[in-house]
């Protein structure tokens, strides 16, 4: 199973599952994306790395749901953030 990176953009936070919450959360509003909606709702907090990357797994269909939504640039961050990049992180 593979992993994406998700690094974001603002409050020193010490909390990564509630940042991942919070992602899910504002995302979960897209509600004309459903593959977006059913693709967070699945995805998996793995971790996460101060001061705010975000590490989620899950189907690699709902993964690369997150990733087109990030490349149509209609991926939310959670709220108080902007999203800086997204990429593949590989699992030991």
């Amino acid at each position: 199973m593979s992993c994406l990176a998700i690094t974001f953009i603002g409050p020193k936070t010490k909390n990564g599952r509630r940042l991942f919450e919070n992602f899910v959360e504002a995302n979960k509003s897209s509600f004309w994306n459903r593959e977006l909606v059913e693709a967070v709702d699945s995805v998996i907090y793995m971790g996460f790395m101060r001061p705010s990357t975000l590490f989620v797994s899950g189907p690699q269909i709902h993964l690369q749901a997150v990733r087109t939504a990030w490349a149509r640039r209609v991926l939310k961050p959670a709220e108080g953030y902007s999203i800086s990049s997204l990429g593949e992180s590989f699992t030991v």
